[in-house]
């Protein structure tokens, strides 16, 4: 019998303990972490945001050149500069009197070819030529190129 008694004390003990300790959690005041503002993580949101640099490889033939030094590539043209020096009519046809830096003059009539350069037309003071020039990558483009009469 004196142990049965000893047994609920002992089981009073612990259940009083036990309503103490939760009493103290429940009474403990939240501690509040203080505001700041992380300037860090807000520059990496704002990158992330922005749209991605992009490429279109299609388009550039190396894709570690940027677009910018891409033009700046093909501009390089190698077209020889030419003079018109005079314009012939005979006839029904006209021809047309050319010159290069090195004063060679050359005689023209339309659908001759000078190089890589072909004589489009002939009008009363100027002559059209279709040039054909290479970039340094191998591409051809065509551009037309007036030469008015001086």
């Amino acid at each position: 019998m004196k142990i049965n008694k000893f047994l609920v004390l002992l089981i009073l003990i612990i259940v009083t303990g036990c309503k103490e300790k939760a009493q103290e959690k429940t009474e403990t005041p939240m501690v509040r972490s203080p505001a700041f503002k992380d300037i860090e993580l807000e520059k990496w949101r704002e990158e992330i945001n922005r749209p991605a640099y992009s490429i279109d490889i299609n388009q550039i033939k190396n894709p570690f050149i940027t677009p910018k030094t891409y033009q700046l590539l093909t501009i390089k043209e190698n077209t020889i500069p030419l003079i018109l020096v005079g314009i012939l009519k005979e006839k029904n046809k006209k021809l047309a009197l050319l010159q290069d830096p090195t004063k060679k003059g050359y005689i023209v009539k339309e659908g001759d070819k000078l190089g890589e350069s072909i004589i489009k037309e002939i009008g009363n003071n100027y002559i059209i030529i279709e040039e054909v020039s290479e970039n340094i990558f191998g591409q051809k483009t065509k551009k037309l190129k007036k030469i008015i009469l001086k």
